[in-house]
């Protein structure tokens, strides 16, 4: 009777644990359906209001972003560091090199001449003739080809020239690679050694240039020849004889000095020709970029060190400001109120000095370094906060589509 119920005990002791047990699991499983159903319900909501929710992101970025009264004393601590900088800073020289007076084209013709009748005398001995070509003296006594704009009435070149009508005195230097500053030394030295002229079309098109019948230099446009045999009519003339070469070189020279510093001026280089045109006509030609240039370079050290003070300034308002408040705001909200910071200090504290300088009509004050800085700042950071919202506002509500596990603990 005992073994009997000792069994009894044991086996409804056994009955009562596994009974525990199941319920145990029916409860965990019961609680896991309602969590998952509870996640697809949520997850279902947020991809049905994906534009809400990604307003009310945006929204609280915003807000989050926007500077409160603390960050209005780092700005104005930012600005007032920025305008003492730039008003205690080395100062520029703003003197440009002495602006030469322009000459007329009569006048630059005059010395051209000049210079020419020079060379053509030192060229006058041990000259070997030709019949196709003209020899290192005649270089320097006939004018050079591309400057020729009779017959060029079919060169249509965007912005610069028009179908029906000859090249002039106002688009000619735009229109030919032969007065191009840079380029003119490669095709303004062949069109002089095979008298031809090669214009600033997409691809470049060349064509021959003559003599009128009667006349020393007279010159109108030809037909239109491969640039193969142009290079062909160099090695000619060359073989002939090799100083042929130099005297071009040094004609081109020539003639690109006389037209340098003309009224009109020559195109600056490596732009597209109707911009080129454009900016000629606002007095922009390539020696007011190589004055612009040497200005530049003058000042180079000054306005270096203007530019290091401007970033110092700014490394040390951003640790600050980050030291101060990063332990109380998100990473990504703190990043983007110092960049805000950074970057409307520069602007005001530029503006400020942009306004003072006209104001004294002394260049010396202009802080060319710390606007730079700012140009810079305005662009890198406007950039990056973009990217820091995008990835707060997209990465948050991804993060939001993700299913969120549980442990056992949880639902029991």
């Amino acid at each position: 009777m005992d073994d009997a119920l000792e069994r009894y005990l044991k086996a409804k002791e056994a009955y009562d644990k596994t009974t525990a047990q199941l319920d145990k699991e029916i409860a965990y499983h019961q609680a896991a359906a309602k969590h998952w159903s509870s996640e697809a319900k949520r997850i279902e909501y947020n991809l049905n209001n994906a534009d809400k929710i990604l307003s009310e992101l945006s929204n609280e970025f915003k807000n989050g972003t926007s500077l409160n009264s603390k960050d209005m004393e780092f700005l104005f601590f930012a600005v007032a560091l920025q305008c003492c900088r730039w008003i205690a800073q080395p100062k520029i020289n703003p003197e440009f090199e002495r602006k030469a007076n322009r000459k007329t084209s009569d006048e630059g013709a005059a010395k051209e001449k000049i210079a020419m009748r020079e060379h053509a005398q030192k060229n006058a001995e041990d000259v070997i003739k030709s019949r196709k070509y003209p020899d290192k003296e005649k270089i320097f006594i006939y004018s050079v080809p591309y400057d020729a704009t009779e017959g060029t009435q079919n060169i249509v070149i965007k912005g610069v020239s028009d179908k029906g009508r000859n090249l002039n005195g106002r688009n000619h230097h735009v229109a030919t690679l032969g007065h191009d500053p840079i380029l003119g030394y490669i095709f303004g030295t062949i069109n002089i050694l095979t008298r031809t002229i090669t214009f600033n079309t997409f691809p470049p098109v060349t064509n021959t240039v003559h003599i009128h019948a009667g006349t020393k230099n007279k010159q109108y446009v030809g037909s239109q020849i491969s640039f193969a045999e142009v290079l062909q009519k160099t090695i000619e003339t060359s073989s002939e004889d090799i100083m042929r070469i130099p005297a071009a070189i040094i004609r081109q020279a020539i003639h690109i000095q006389s037209d340098e510093q003309s009224k009109q001026g020559l195109a600056i280089p490596f732009i597209p020709p109707d911009k080129a045109q454009q900016l000629l006509k606002y007095g922009w030609s390539s020696y007011e970029l190589k004055r612009l240039t040497q200005f530049l370079a003058k000042n180079a050290a000054t306005i270096s060190v203007q530019a290091m003070l401007s970033m110092l300034i700014n490394v040390v308002i951003e640790t600050l400001y980050k030291l101060a408040y990063g332990m109380e705001e998100k990473s990504e909200l703190v990043e983007v109120k110092s960049r805000k910071i950074i970057m409307y200090s520069n602007t005001i504290a530029s503006t400020s000095n942009v306004i003072y300088t006209a104001m004294t009509r002394n260049l010396s004050n202009l802080d060319i370094g710390g606007l730079l800085v700012t140009i810079h700042r305005i662009a890198t950071d406007t950039k990056i906060i973009k990217q820091i919202r995008d990835e707060y506002v997209y990465g948050t509500y991804e993060k939001s589509l993700e299913l969120r596990g549980f442990t056992y603990d949880e639902l029991i």
